[in-house]
């Protein structure tokens, strides 16, 4: 075997093993939301050290780094569905954060622009909860496509929290293989009066989609610190990442910034979306979600509740 190729022998699995055996007994005593996140975090750890020596190793091609961390996403129990594979796409991504600003603005762009549903991505990390909504099942993650305007919309209503750079691996997977033109990232984040209307900044890694953004007159983001999935993705030097941040007040869901995020992406693609009505739809969906996050909280007790009785 030629040296550098040894690291094909690494076994995920029995990684993956071993980390939940020496976490078994500190597990234990911790909530099951707790137990989940400790055990992404040391997976998390395994994928990055292994990244790591794929990077430094100059003796393996480019193709077998990219096959190698490929099964590694395979191996995270994390995988792409399509039912179709449009071409070069612009990709909105919303994933649940502050003031819920990426699930409810991609909320409506999906109602607004008449999208249909191509596909999901499943993670197992992820608590199998799924919402229902006008009849219809919504996936925790799903993808929807605008074919009038080539856009796919990443709308996430589940928590990704310690699994945020395997995520990254997946989007920017799906970026690369539909040779997507744009990833934009839609991010709530904690300031501004709630008596004033949010403000937004965006930040772009490439010089063509900033001088967009400069016409459509948005302010850039020059000082901040940006977490999650779009932080994350914003390392990836040979994807175009832009960023829209728009001001919100609260935790709890926030349709003002939400409406202030698709005004933003209105003047930025000219997209001729009567964002008006997003306060009232939003309002519906805003119910929505608390009644699902809350769902999810009480299923997260009664777990707890029922692992007690049992070590009991």
């Amino acid at each position: 075997m030629q040296k550098g190729i040894g690291i094909y022998n690494f076994n995920y699995f029995a990684v993956k093993k071993t980390i939940r055996k020496v976490l078994h007994e500190i597990s234990r005593s911790l909530r099951t939301t707790q137990r989940t996140l400790v055990l992404n975090r040391a997976k998390a750890v395994v994928l990055r050290l292994v990244k790591r020596s794929l990077a430094i190793n100059g003796e393996i091609s480019c193709k077998a780094k990219k096959k190698y961390i490929n099964n590694l996403i395979k191996h995270q129990n994390m995988k792409i569905e399509l039912t179709k594979k449009p071409k070069n796409p612009i990709i909105i991504e919303g994933f649940p954060g502050f003031g819920l600003v990426g699930s409810i603005s991609t909320e409506f762009l999906i109602n607004h622009l008449g999208t249909e549903q191509i596909g999901s991505i499943k993670i197992e990390e992820v608590s199998p909860l799924v919402a229902i909504h006008g009849g219809k099942v919504i996936d925790p993650i799903g993808i929807h496509y605008d074919k009038k305007n080539n856009i796919i919309i990443i709308h996430a209503i589940t928590n990704i929290q310690g699994i945020e750079w395997q995520v990254k691996e997946v989007l920017a997977k799906l970026a690369k293989d539909l040779q997507a033109r744009e990833i934009i990232c839609i991010e709530g984040v904690i300031g501004g009066d709630d008596a004033k209307a949010p403000r937004s900044f965006y930040f772009a890694n490439a010089q063509k989609n900033e001088n967009a953004f400069e016409t459509a007159k948005i302010e850039k983001l020059k000082e901040g610190v940006v977490v999650g999935v779009t932080g994350a993705l914003l390392t990836e030097k040979d994807l175009p990442v832009s960023s829209i941040f728009v001001e919100t007040h609260s935790a709890m869901p926030d349709s003002k910034a939400a409406a202030k995020v698709i005004e933003v992406l209105d003047k930025y693609l000219g997209l001729n979306i009567d964002y008006d009505p997003l306060i009232k739809q939003a309002e519906v969906f805003e119910k929505k979600l608390k009644k699902v996050l809350q769902q999810r909280n009480e299923l997260n007790e009664e777990q707890e509740k029922k692992r007690m009785s049992y070590i009991s």
